[in-house]
């Protein structure tokens, strides 16, 4: 039976109680790291959630990886999606990461943590659907935030990878562009097509000055439209819905699970296999342009 993280000989459990790691991880993020304030903002909501289900006093010493599910879980009840109960995993796996470099334990419980999966099946946008949430786009006052929702709904790519587009990254000669995988610390790039409905969006977009002439808002904020559109088109999916669906419509289409993995910029295959079911039972005829 696991009897919890191993905690240094020299390392009382009582130093490990989550109000004193907050204290200490504060101090080790700014001072020692010379980390930014959000920075620690993101590790400190992910303590203070572990200590909302746990409790203050609750030493970190005993937490083993059998009481991940209890803490995702618990996470879960709150009405917390997926994608935050997993970004509060995350977290803890940091922290227990500089606990573990600092030897006040010797084991991180996160560090091979199971990601919560949101079922890709939801996400999926139907023909009919699509065409109501983008004649909704095309209402926008601004069309700038328009422009770069059409981009997201025909090209696959994430929020952050249309606003950071570098001008030299948009190639309208041979119409391609080029996009940075922000998932890949090493900052890799991949090329894909300009799809010909948003060959004109980034056209536009180069019009204008700067070395990132579509960086126009923040990703949340862009997000925000696309919930907007969504809403008033009678839909409750989000904007990484249109990321699904692209991604099943590939593999509808035809396209391997390497070359998808490609064009989506999934670090690992098993990732684009997770939409290769739900492609399986996709009957509607793909609307979808490289």
């Amino acid at each position: 039976m696991e009897t919890g993280v191993s905690v240094s000989t020299n390392t009382p459990k009582s130093r490990l109680s989550v109000s004193w790691v907050i204290e200490y991880m504060e101090n080790r993020i700014l001072a020692v790291e010379g980390k930014k304030r959000s920075t620690w903002n993101h590790y400190r909501s992910s303590l203070l959630m572990f200590q909302e289900i746990f409790g203050e006093t609750y030493s970190l010493a005993v937490f083993n990886s059998t009481n991940i599910y209890d803490f995702q879980n618990s996470i879960i009840k709150t009405g917390k999606s997926p994608t935050t109960v997993n970004t509060y995993c995350r977290g803890m796996a940091a922290i227990f990461h500089r606990l573990k470099k600092s030897a006040l334990v010797k084991e991180n419980p996160f560090e091979e943590f199971e990601p919560v999966r949101e079922p890709v099946r939801d996400n999926l946008i139907k023909p009919e659907e699509r065409v109501r949430f983008l004649e909704e786009v095309d209402r926008l006052k601004d069309q700038n935030y328009a422009r770069l929702l059409r981009i997201l709904a025909y090209t696959g790519i994430r929020r952050s990878e249309v606003l950071f587009l570098h001008r030299d990254d948009v190639d309208l000669l041979n119409n391609r562009f080029q996009v940075t995988n922000i998932k890949s610390r090493k900052g890799e790039k991949r090329w894909l097509t300009i799809p010909p409905k948003v060959r004109g969006c980034f056209a536009y977009f180069l019009e204008h000055p700067g070395d990132y002439p579509f960086k126009i808002c923040r990703p949340d904020c862009l997000g925000k439209w696309a919930k907007y559109c969504m809403t008033e088109a009678g839909l409750s999916y989000h904007t990484h819905s249109l990321r699904h669906t692209f991604i099943t419509l590939s593999l509808k289409k035809g396209l391997s699970i390497r070359e998808t993995q490609r064009i989506a910029g999934h670090k690992d295959a098993k990732t684009t296999e997770l939409y290769a079911h739900d492609a399986e039972d996709y009957y509607e005829t793909p609307d979808i342009d490289f």
